[in-house]
């Protein structure tokens, strides 16, 4: 059967086709146009191959330079290829365990025979290809005695007992002069422990990013709790000629400030959440618990968790060492 284009579609029609089934335009003699309609598109479309000519010419230099390289990753493709292809038969001889019920499930592990490791180490140095390994960085905390330090935390708790037990044991109206020093001395002993214990625990916060001041709050015990109790001393020792009134009341603020100081910084050491040592969260609830319902527990007690705090940070830092500078 004898085809045509039509003249409008350029599809391939019948030769006595009146209509072309195509574009359904008819193509008798009297409505055939004087030009085909597909010859105005090439020519509007001329300028536009002109114009992307210059842009492919710029293409090729790319496409050339990037050939080498797609045909070094090839043989790296090739090789990776071959690997697992030989590792195939050794994965496919594991014969996997028997399940007993109620046996624990445990995660087994398959090793690459060496001769197919020392193969995927061969391609690996050959194509230069990266192996990254995902090591772990830990922090250092600064060098401190912490055997000391829990020596201390300990001491405070006994000593305190035996300054209660002296207390009760202890006749106002009739004690001898050594029984009274033998009790300033343990009051004494106790409060200075108790400083250089919050001086230890300052260190041990340099390890941290500290926010709210935390640091400075326990500088204020530090300095407030002995000054508190020289001053507590001079008022029952009459060593000083001022009115002992203006004395009491200088102690009640005093002592009002240090509640104050205890209760903040228990609360914002419990809410502290950089320690990656352990324990200062358990210490400041407790001290801000006992600071709140009893003051009286806090030195039998708060010591015990700053033990736990030093105990940490000597496990700590005999497995990931110290910073270089200063034995505190």
């Amino acid at each position: 059967m004898a085809t045509k284009l039509c003249p409008y579609c350029r599809e391939t029609i019948q030769e006595t086709a009146l209509k072309c089934r195509f574009c359904h335009e008819w193509l008798s003699e009297n409505t055939l146009p004087a030009q085909p309609i597909i010859e105005p598109v090439i020519q509007n479309l001329e300028p536009t191959v002109q114009e992307l000519e210059p842009v492919t010419e710029d293409i090729k230099p790319i496409v050339q330079e990037a050939e080498p390289a797609v045909q070094d990753v090839e043989p790296t493709v090739q090789n990776i290829e071959t690997v697992a292809q030989d590792a195939e038969p050794a994965v496919r001889n594991v014969e996997p365990e028997p399940v007993i019920e109620g046996a624990p499930v445990a995660e087994k592990i398959i090793t690459v025979p060496p001769p197919i490791a020392s193969q995927v180490e061969e391609a690996v140095s050959r194509k230069r290809m990266p192996v990254f390994v995902e090591e772990e960085h830990l922090p250092l905390v600064v060098r401190q005695n912490y055997k000391l330090a829990k020596l201390v935390s300990l001491s405070i708790p006994f000593a305190m007992l035996l300054i209660t037990i002296g207390v009760y044991s202890l006749d106002a109206d009739n004690y001898s002069t050594f029984e009274g020093w033998s009790m300033l001395f343990l009051v004494s002993l106790t409060v200075g422990l108790t400083v250089w214990l919050l001086y230890m625990l300052n260190k041990h916060l340099l390890n941290f990013d500290l926010y709210n001041n935390i640091r400075g709050n326990i500088s204020c015990l530090i300095y407030g709790m002995p000054t508190c109790f020289l001053i507590f001393m001079f008022i029952l020792g009459e060593l000083v000629s001022i009115d002992s009134t203006i004395l009491i009341i200088i102690v009640l603020i005093l002592y009002a400030v240090l509640l104050v100081t205890h209760v903040l910084t228990g609360w914002r050491l419990a809410r502290f959440e950089g320690d990656y040592v352990g324990g200062i969260s358990a210490f400041g609830y407790a001290l801000f618990l006992l600071m709140i319902l009893s003051p009286f527990f806090i030195p039998f007690v708060v010591p015990f968790f700053a033990y736990n705090i030093f105990k940490k940070a000597e496990i700590y830092a005999e497995t990931y060492g110290y910073e270089e500078g200063e034995d505190y």
